[in-house]
């Protein structure tokens, strides 16, 4: 990278970050209004334009640049090195492939937000998103409740006799939610994803609830009862820990990922595994392996954002499907390429896409009955 390049790339980090001078601001601003779309022919030696352009598609309104600054950040480098890297570096310029047709269609697809979909075990159905903050219910001597930032808490009131029912929430494509179980435990609840537990643990021995889906526990530490967290033929059992487990049922293998403490992941078939902070436990039915842990990458959709990391297209497509709510499909055999890259999971799909542009993929959208659908030419 150029003196020229680098020193345009920091002043960009810096007014990302609200760091920069009021001269650099202005310089910036002006940058971003009046520069036009370069020509990349020669990109070792116009890198200026080229972190212009990743800017740009990155933050598509100058208005959102000052949230998510961070993440932005490294959005920008992302964008930039995607594919330099791996040896596929098209440039927008080079192959002339822009949204054209479908922009309007792909500009109009928004990322997810939260909502779910409450059962209790009377068989009442709650939409959370539609939901007024404050008390929602009674079940099973558990008080439901809904915070002002939009979490479902469970208080554990007098308790009533009776068997203990269950409860199920449920995010669909293009949700996600946050809950307190009973116990304390926090959960976080990723697209398409369904969790069921009980609507109070006071009268049982352990903590068992069954997941479909993904989703990220802080476990409330209770030595005396257990909490197990079965999925996908499979049990993780824990004190009080914090993890993430990847069960989706259009994936080939089970992911269970530890951040802090300590978890046992055991397979029906009797396979055991424990793992230490930093591991994860990859189950591909009857056979467990561990291996090191790249929580970024893990981890990046509890914490705002969509980040892949050496993952090939239909990898990647599949949550882009979840996170957008939209069906997709190859015209042609997928890219055998891999991408390093990303961004906020409050970015709209367009801006997502602008990334893969560059090294030459084509998107197009075709409307049909069910809803929209995004067509992929690698």
């Amino acid at each position: 990278m150029s003196k020229h390049s680098r020193i345009a790339y920091e002043i960009i980090e810096r007014y990302n970050a609200g760091t920069c001078t009021l001269q650099e601001k202005a310089m910036v601003e002006q940058w971003y209004e009046t520069i036009e779309t370069p020509d990349f022919d020669l990109p070792e030696e116009r890198m200026e334009e080229v972190l212009y352009e990743a800017w740009k598609g990155i933050n598509a309104a100058k208005k959102r640049v000052r949230q998510q600054k961070t993440w932005r950040r490294i959005a920008v480098a992302a964008s930039v090195l995607l594919v330099v890297g791996i040896g596929i570096y098209t440039m927008l310029g080079r192959n002339n492939q822009t949204i054209t047709d479908s922009a309007t269609a792909i500009a109009s697809i928004k990322a997810g937000t939260p909502k779910a979909m409450l059962t209790l075990s009377n068989g009442e159905r709650i939409s959370l998103a539609d939901a007024q903050q404050g008390k929602l219910a009674d079940d099973g001597g558990t008080e439901i409740t809904k915070t002002a930032d939009g979490e479902i808490i469970y208080t554990p009131q007098a308790p009533k006799g009776g068997a203990i029912g269950l409860n199920t929430i449920e995010t669909p494509k293009g949700g996600e939610y946050q809950i307190v179980l009973p116990d304390g435990t926090k959960v976080w609840l990723n697209a398409a994803s369904t969790l069921k537990y009980p609507a109070s643990f006071g009268a049982l021995n352990e903590r068992r609830v069954t997941l479909s889906g993904e989703a990220y526990f802080e476990v409330a530490h209770n030595k005396a009862k257990p909490f197990k967290v079965v999925s996908a033929g499979q049990t993780v059992e824990v004190l009080g820990t914090h993890f993430n487990i990847n069960s989706y049922a259009d994936e080939e293998r089970t992911l269970t990922t530890l951040a802090e403490g300590s978890v046992q992941v055991a397979l029906s078939n009797g396979s055991t595994e424990k793992l230490k902070p930093d591991q994860q436990a990859i189950n591909t039915g009857n056979k467990l392996n561990v291996q090191p842990a790249d929580l970024q990458t893990t981890l990046a959709w509890k914490n705002g954002k969509m980040y892949f990391k050496k993952a090939d297209l239909p990898t990647i497509m599949r949550q882009v499907a979840r996170w957008y709510n939209i069906e997709i499909q190859f015209k042609g055999d997928p890219s055998k390429q891999y991408y390093t890259g990303g961004v906020a999971r409050s970015s709209n799909l367009a801006t997502l896409l602008k990334i893969f542009q560059s090294s030459g993929i084509h998107f197009s959208i075709e409307n049909t009955p069910k809803g929209k659908i995004l067509i992929i030419e690698p």
